[in-house]
């Protein structure tokens, strides 16, 4: 069995090439069972162990000679002695992920689960500045960005036009280091605190994960103040600004949630349904549209640790 580090999941899954993975991984007929995900007790507070399995369609394809069975095992601990929403949100995530051989059941692969889950969230991104953002897109915000961005916006870079991004005047490490990255250089990269007129000449809009659930008072636009055309990506955490622009957006996320009339929003499609041609995405220049992770199912991260194991 080989032992797949972070810097060997990097070299062998560029973002640019785990679009095109995880486009034909909706397209194709791989089993999904849906998440289990199990709660952790422990005197500084309650942790969950998720567990999100993928296989390939044996019965399908008509034969066992190739394809893949894959288990992705993630912890979220704890960060503190406190059992709040806050310190869940904050808490350290640890994974793994398990691959097997379709024909033996041998275990093949045991790969960084934190670092595969990065690359195919920031893939997932580019696809849905593919199919929801405007082709023009060159403006983009960026608001609290998770310690992945870069990755992230490699994959915004190689779908759209990209030629200006701003972020928060706190962001100045996160600024330099997306300066630095090869192949864009031809992006202008600054912080700024003007953030509200940031935001009503932005085409594109990225929300990372600091949001408080329920308070949207930390942003500096609303949902009335948004301009038309304008595609936003929601990293997590902000169920509450995807309420506000229900009526206003279409919504977009890449799979359906377990239950979603509970969610309080309606989806527009999914990513299966998009990259089939079942639903369409951007259907007009001045409409918005939102991406909103929601909760995944095993689907991305079993593509994408089969893209890395052929290319290892």
């Amino acid at each position: 069995m080989r032992i797949l580090s972070a810097e060997d999941i990097d070299a062998a899954a560029p973002v640019r090439d785990l679009l095109e993975t995880l486009r034909r991984a909706y397209r194709s007929q791989t089993i999904v069972p849906a998440p289990s995900r199990l709660a952790l007790q422990r005197p500084d507070g309650t942790g969950t162990l998720t567990l999100a399995s993928a296989w390939t369609d044996f019965s399908g394809q008509g034969h066992s000679d190739r394809g893949y069975i894959g288990c992705s095992l993630m912890l979220d601990l704890p960060a503190g002695t406190a059992s709040s929403a806050a310190s869940q949100a904050a808490s350290p995530q640890a994974g793994a992920y398990l691959l097997f051989s379709g024909k033996t059941g041998q275990p093949i692969a045991l790969l960084d689960g934190v670092r595969l889950a990065q690359r195919r969230r920031a893939a997932l991104c580019g696809l849905s500045a593919q199919y929801l953002s405007r082709e023009d897109s060159a403006r983009l915000l960026v608001l609290s960005p998770p310690a992945f961005f870069p990755l992230i916006m490699q994959a915004y870079a190689a779908v759209r036009p990209i030629r200006s991004v701003l972020l928060e005047p706190t962001e100045t490490e996160m600024c330099r280091r997306l300066s630095a990255l090869p192949g864009l250089s031809h992006i202008d990269f600054r912080t700024s605190p003007e953030l509200s007129s940031a935001a009503t000449g932005a085409d594109i809009i990225c929300v990372g994960e600091a949001a408080q659930e329920g308070d949207l008072s930390w942003l500096p636009f609303t949902a009335d103040d948004l301009p038309e055309g304008v595609h936003l990506d929601l990293l997590g955490g902000t169920p509450d600004l995807v309420r506000a622009l229900n009526d206003s957006a279409r919504i977009f996320q890449a799979e359906t949630p377990e239950d979603p009339a509970a969610a309080g929003w309606e989806i527009t499609a999914t990513f299966r349904e998009l990259t089939r041609g079942e639903k369409a995405g951007r259907r007009f220049y001045g409409q918005t549209t939102v991406f909103h992770e929601g909760r995944m199912s095993g689907l991305g991260d079993f593509a994408t640790a089969g893209h890395v194991f052929l290319r290892s």
